[in-house]
């Protein structure tokens, strides 16, 4: 499931979807190691968000629990994520400031450097 709609997050790469794949995994571990420095048992924001990629369980129907219990269920949760701000905002980049601000293409300086950092967007 995780790797299966990779290409939605990349559509340029329609054609390539193991090209899209790999940046897939590239962003994943990237982010998630900013995220969580890749401690998949991690609570941030007062108890609010947890696992690998720093979710709030509200946003995707999981508990705590599930995404802490694996980083594959963590990177799980943070892939929902995005994917679903992909199309709320129109484009992983701004879809990536809104997982870190709340708000389509916030944060540009913290995701330019992240993409640069992993090669993945």
């Amino acid at each position: 499931m995780l790797f299966r709609s990779a290409t939605e997050l990349y559509p340029h790469l329609k054609d390539k979807p193991e090209e899209a794949k790999e940046r897939l995994a590239r962003l994943l571990i990237s982010w998630s190691y900013w995220e969580s420095a890749w401690d998949h048992k991690a609570l941030g924001d007062g108890g609010k968000s947890c696992g690998i990629m720093q979710v709030n369980p509200r946003s995707i129907g999981m508990s705590c629990e599930e995404m802490r219990s694996s980083p594959r269920s963590g990177m799980i949760a943070g892939f929902k994520v995005i994917r679903h701000l992909n199309k709320i905002c129109g484009g992983l980049k701004p879809a990536l400031g809104a997982y870190g601000s709340g708000k389509c293409g916030g944060i540009k300086t913290i995701v330019e450097k992240r993409c640069k950092q992993s090669n993945g967007c």
